[in-house]
């Protein structure tokens, strides 16, 4: 009799330690998995503020660029008001290497656009 009820609480207590490790292992997978969505979210964040600041630096850009080329166009008229085919040669060079610059620019922009979305499309899929 007294073998029996040994056994038995033996048997009890092993059963509540595998489950106390069970518990244990399920709060630590709910914390991991808690604590990569916090990681995620803030990861989401900092990728939207840096687009967010891509995009006004291509508006500052931009809005120079449009500035500098209204000045060569000033330029270029009080030039042909006086005439001289070389100066007028190089503005349009200028012009053209400003257009160039621009086009350059919204390329990278959409370049790193299409990656920060990969990106998140990627992080957000295996979540």
């Amino acid at each position: 009799m007294m073998s029996c009820v040994k056994i038995n609480i033996c048997s009890c207590q092993k059963a509540t330690n595998s489950g106390v490790i069970i518990i244990i292992i399920i709060i630590t997978i709910i914390i991991i998995i808690f604590i990569i969505n916090i990681i995620i979210i803030i990861l989401i964040i900092i990728i939207f503020v840096v687009v967010v600041v891509i995009v006004v630096i291509v508006v500052v850009v931009v809005i120079v660029v449009i500035v500098v080329i209204v000045v060569i166009l000033v330029i270029i008229v009080i030039i042909i008001s006086s005439s001289s085919i070389i100066i007028i040669i190089f503005i349009i060079i200028t012009i053209i290497i400003i257009i160039i610059i621009i086009i350059i620019i919204i390329i990278i922009i959409i370049i790193i656009i299409i990656i920060i979305i990969i990106i998140i499309t990627s992080s957000s899929s295996s979540s």
